[in-house]
């Protein structure tokens, strides 16, 4: 009879339901005197035992408040700015940082201001989450600069990545199903163009590597442990506007791509399984024949940040 109950549980919360339950994250808000609602605390917890494992204060755990600058509130922004009088852009970007801003976008004697600091939490895996910091550096009321701090946790609240010097910004992040990759888009642009150049980075931890994609306007559409599929901003030939559809088979380190007008936007279709199928105006495209492939190189993070 145990037997019995033992394989219809089995059958009815298999291994991976219960282990999925076992451990998670949660995110905890809290209003701001104009009533915007702010990340305050993510919390690392035991479901099963009913254990918090840990709470990262995203207060407290903000390494710029931590450099010693004076600071001050402000209404606007999440975090108070800190006050960086008598700084220039060159104190906090390294010259090895330099080459990912656009064409004399950069100056490193540009004098400061204050620095402003954003907040960006990756919350799309509910077993991984990325907590990124990033410090525009602002000079009369202008962006000289930017740095940023990068911070990788699992459920359970251990840090797997750290770096607390990092060359561009977070504008969105997704995380594979088993946390081995992790990819994010970056870049900063005002009504005169391109500022910090924008791409995508895709992180290995199992390899410790890295590679960096040069894509416009990128847009994450699946992360799983063989491939990422992005869609990104595309020219058609000539004058027309287009959109680029990508495949990176991460087995193979091949990059497949297409593009396409935009008249065709919004015919183009997706399914996401073992392998990605895409579907055009009722035609099935299969990426590795019908998309044209670039071989990727890798590369030790390590080397790059500190």
């Amino acid at each position: 009879m145990k037997k019995i109950i033992v394989v219809l549980l089995w059958i009815m919360f298999p291994a991976s339901a219960i282990l999925a339950q076992e451990y998670g994250i949660r995110y905890s808000y809290a209003k701001d005197k104009v009533g915007k609602d702010l990340l305050r605390e993510v919390v690392f917890y035991d479901s099963l035992n009913k254990v918090v494992m840990k709470r990262l204060d995203v207060y407290d755990y903000n390494p710029f408040m931590k450099m010693g600058f004076k600071s001050e509130f402000s209404e606007q922004e999440q975090f108070p700015k800190l006050l960086l009088t008598a700084r220039t852009a060159g104190d906090f970007v390294p010259q090895s940082f330099v080459s990912k801003y656009a064409k004399s976008k950069f100056n490193a004697a540009a004098v400061l201001d204050f620095g402003v600091v954003d907040l960006y939490a990756s919350q799309t895996n509910p077993f991984y989450t990325l907590i990124f910091y990033n410090m525009k550096l602002m000079g009369k009321n202008v962006l000289a600069g930017q740095v940023g701090s990068f911070h990788f946790f699992d459920k359970r609240g251990e840090e797997l990545l750290t770096f607390q010097q990092y060359d561009v910004n977070v504008l969105s992040a997704d995380i594979s199903p088993k946390g081995r990759y992790m990819v994010h888009t970056f870049g900063i642009s005002n009504y005169e163009g391109p500022i910090l150049k924008h791409g995508l980075r895709i992180f290995d931890r199992i390899r410790n590597q890295y590679a960096e994609l040069s894509v416009d306007s990128a847009k994450v559409e699946k992360l799983t442990e063989n491939y990422l599929v992005i869609i990104s901003d595309g020219n058609a030939g000539g004058e027309v506007p287009g959109f680029k559809v990508s495949c990176f088979d991460l087995k193979r380190n091949v990059l497949y791509s297409q593009v396409y007008s935009n008249d065709y936007r919004a015919k183009f279709r997706a399914t996401y399984g073992d392998t990605p199928v895409f579907k055009l105006d009722g035609k099935t495209l299969t990426y590795d024949k019908d998309f044209a492939g670039e071989e990727i190189k890798w590369k030790l993070y390590e080397k790059d940040w500190k």
